[in-house]
């Protein structure tokens, strides 16, 4: 599965900083739990390996992102071009029980990532500068693109645990 938070920008700027923080920490809440099972399936060393692996990847793209002079909205949007034909293609396979190379798969959704937390980075940076100023609209755009982030994040880390796992599952 691939998480991305289906409304925009305009979203965080009609609805209040106090909505914008409960749906952060609901959606924090939800995910927690369903990210659960991944200790039925993975044991705790690969599990932490797999997030500190992840962490370090997560805080040098934001680096990345946040110092670049290179522009990257247009990367951004081709990421999001590919992770949409990423999950239309998973979907298809899935019905049509196609067998899939999942290192593959992970690489691929792993680099797509890589784009689309680099962009966001920017775009909060671009947004908050463009913001009219007010301390109400800044917050509110901070706690969207935080949520953003942690998805990225969130992403970032199933590849990697994927990947660093794949030979390394409980039987239990």
């Amino acid at each position: 599965l691939h998480f991305r938070f289906p409304f925009g920008v305009s979203m965080a700027r009609s609805t209040s900083s106090t909505g914008m923080k409960v749906m952060l920490v609901l959606y924090a809440i939800c995910m927690g739990v369903s990210l659960t099972s991944i200790g039925y399936v993975y044991d705790v060393a690969t599990i932490g390996t797999a997030f500190l692996v992840s962490a370090v990847y997560f805080i040098s793209l934001a680096v990345i992102g946040t110092t670049s002079k290179k522009d990257f909205t247009s990367f951004g949007s081709l990421c999001m071009i590919g992770l949409f034909v990423l999950i239309i293609t998973q979907c298809f396979m899935m019905l049509f029980r196609v067998s899939v190379d999942v290192r593959l798969l992970s690489i691929l959704t792993l680099l797509i990532f890589t784009g689309i937390t680099v962009w966001d980075v920017q775009r909060m940076n671009r947004l908050l500068i463009q913001s009219d100023g007010s301390v109400v609209a800044q917050d509110k755009i901070a706690i969207f693109m935080a949520l953003q982030l942690y998805l990225d994040f969130l992403n970032i880390f199933l590849r990697i645990l994927q990947l660093i796992g794949m030979g390394n599952r409980n039987n239990k």
